[in-house]
């Protein structure tokens, strides 16, 4: 199990750090902070995680969960190059599309 969390930890933070599936890494960083936190509530009482600030860093990373941007991502350059592409695919067909209404 301590394998798994670590692996998950890692996994995790470099996915926040790279800006690569952003939004599901940010809530799945949330979800595991809050369950650390939680853990540690129940064994070492409340004042140990919030010296460590876990319930903090929970909130942020829920907090970057809900952001309707990331602009400096890898994903917000993805989804740009998507958008692009399709515009440019929308605008070939509708080229098509007007000259073959303009030949009937």
């Amino acid at each position: 199990m301590a394998w798994l969390a670590t692996c998950a930890e890692i996994t995790l933070g470099a996915a926040l750090i790279l800006g690569i599936f952003t939004r599901i890494a940010a809530v799945l960083s949330g979800l595991l902070l809050l369950m650390f936190a939680l853990a540690m509530t129940a064994a070492l009482g409340l004042k140990s995680p919030l010296d460590a600030s876990v319930f903090s860093g929970s909130a942020a990373a829920f907090l970057l969960a809900i952001a309707e941007r990331y602009p400096f991502s890898a994903d917000s350059i993805v989804w740009r190059q998507r958008k692009v592409h399709r515009q440019e695919i929308h605008s070939q067909m509708g080229d098509v599309a007007t000259n073959r209404f303009a030949d009937q």
